[in-house]
C-alpha cells in the first residue's frame, strides 16, 4: 500500500538535493568540455562502485535516449506545422518503428499496451483526486499480462487502437501535471538556488547543445539515485531509455511552466505542448519494445519523476520566474485535471483484463 504523498515525500527527501547538485555541476562545467565528456565524468564520480563498462553503458543509454527523444519531438512539431494531429503522427511513427513483427503480433502488442496504460491511468487519476488515499493494490491491477481479445489486426483495425493509445498517452501527461506536489516537495523546490538555469533556457528556445545537456543532467540525476537505491518505489521499473523519456518530458514541462509564468504562452498552449510531449514519450517505450506490464505502472510511479524534475528545474531559474512558479504550476495543474477528467469520461473500457498488481511485481506485500 502506498499513496502519492509517500512518493512525493521520497522525491523531496532523496531526489531534490541531488538533482540540484547534478544540474549545478552541469551549468558550472568548463565551456570547452562537451556534454558527453561531462556526463562520463559525472557518472564515474557519482557511481564509483560501477565498472568502467557499466558507466559507459549507462552514459551511452542516456545520450542515445535524449537524442532519440529530441528527434521524435522535432518530427512531431514538423508534423503539427503541416496540420497533422498527434494521432496521425503516432500512426505514421508506429508503422515505421514498431518492433519487427508480423501485423497480428504488432496489433496484439499495442492492445496490451493500451489496456495496461488505461489501468495505470485510472489509478493515477485516483491518486490525483486523493493524494492521501491509499491505493488498494490488491484490487487496482496495474502490472499485467493482458488477455488477448482475439481481434484480427491489420492496418485498418489498428488505427482506432493507435488513436486510443495516443489519448491514453495524453491522459498520462495530464494526470502527472495535475498531481499535487505536496508541501514537503514544494518547500524543497522553492528553496532551490535561483539563477542556476539561465532565463533564456526557460523562456526562449535554448541552443541544441544546452538543451541536450540539461536533459542529460536531469536523466542522469534520476538514474544516479535509482542506482544508489534512494528511489525505492521506482528501482525495478524503468530502463535507461524510459528514464530519458520521462526526464525529457519533465524538462519540456519546465520550459512550458517558465513561459507561462512570464506570460509568453497561455495555459492552453502549455498543456497542448505537454500533451504532444506525452505522446512522444510513449513512442520511446513502444519503439524499444518495453513489456506492456511495465507501461501500466508508468502513469502511477514513473510520471511523478517527470513532474518533479519539471518543478525543480523551473525553480532553479531566475528569481523572477521562481516568484511566479507556484502560481504557474497551480494554473496548469487545475486546467490539466479538468482536461484529464474530460478525456477519462470519454475513454471506453479496454477489451482486456489485468491480473497482477504493481506491488506483486515489485515484490512488496500488500
Amino acid at each position: 500500500m502506498f499513496n502519492m504523498n509517500n512518493i512525493m515525500g521520497e522525491l523531496a527527501k532523496n531526489l531534490a538535493p541531488g538533482f540540484k547538485d547534478v544540474i549545478s555541476d552541469y551549468m558550472a562545467k568548463d565551456a570547452k568540455t562537451d556534454n558527453v565528456t561531462w556526463l562520463g565524468s559525472l557518472l564515474a564520480k557519482q557511481l564509483p562502485n560501477l565498472a568502467p563498462e557499466g558507466i559507459a553503458q549507462i552514459g551511452q543509454g542516456l545520450i542515445g535516449g535524449v537524442s532519440n527523444f529530441n528527434a521524435r519531438m522535432a518530427s512531431m512539431e514538423a508534423a503539427a506545422a503541416q496540420g497533422k494531429a498527434s494521432a496521425e503522427w503516432l500512426r505514421d511513427y508506429l508503422e515505421d518503428n514498431l518492433p519487427k513483427a508480423d501485423m497480428q503480433s504488432s496489433g496484439a502488442y499495442l492492445e496490451q499496451m493500451y489496456n495496461n496504460m488505461a489501468a495505470g491511468n485510472e489509478v493515477a487519476q485516483q491518486a490525483v483526486a486523493d493524494p492521501n488515499g491509499m491505493i488498494n493494490i490488491t484490487e487496482e491491477a496495474l502490472a499485467a499480462e493482458a488477455v488477448a481479445s482475439g481481434q484480427e489486426w491489420n492496418r485498418i483495425t489498428m488505427q482506432p487502437m493507435v488513436a486510443d493509445l495516443g489519448q491514453q498517452a495524453e491522459l498520462m501527461g495530464l494526470n502527472a501535471i495535475g498531481m499535487p506536489l505536496g508541501n514537503e516537495f514544494m518547500q524543497q523546490a522553492m528553496s532551490m538556488p535561483t539563477g542556476i538555469i539561465p532565463e533564456e533556457y526557460i523562456t526562449r528556445e535554448p541552443s541544441a547543445t544546452m538543451d541536450q545537456g540539461i536533459k542529460l543532467a536531469a536523466a542522469a540525476a534520476i538514474k544516479i539515485f535509482i542506482e544508489k537505491k534512494k528511489l525505492s518505489f521506482i528501482s525495478k521499473i524503468i530502463p535507461v531509455h524510459g528514464i530519458t523519456d520521462i526526464a525529457c518530458w519533465g524538462v519540456e514541462g519546465a520550459k512550458c511552466i517558465g513561459k507561462l509564468a512570464m506570460g509568453k504562452i497561455t495555459a492552453a498552449q502549455a498543456l497542448e505542448h505537454m500533451k504532444k510531449t506525452s505522446v512522444v514519450a510513449l513512442t520511446g517505450f513502444i519503439a524499444n519494445g518495453v513489456a506492456p506490464k511495465l507501461l501500466g505502472m508508468i502513469p502511477v510511479v514513473g510520471m511523478p519523476l517527470g513532474i518533479a524534475a519539471s518543478a525543480l528545474l523551473a525553480s532553479m531559474s531566475t528569481e523572477e520566474i521562481q516568484q511566479k512558479l507556484a502560481q504557474g504550476i497551480s494554473v496548469v495543474a487545475d486546467v490539466a485535471t479538468e482536461m484529464a477528467d474530460g478525456i477519462a469520461a470519454t475513454v471506453k473500457a479496454g477489451v482486456n483484463t489485468v491480473k497482477n498488481s504493481v506491488m506483486q511485481f515489485l515484490g512488496v506485500e500488500a
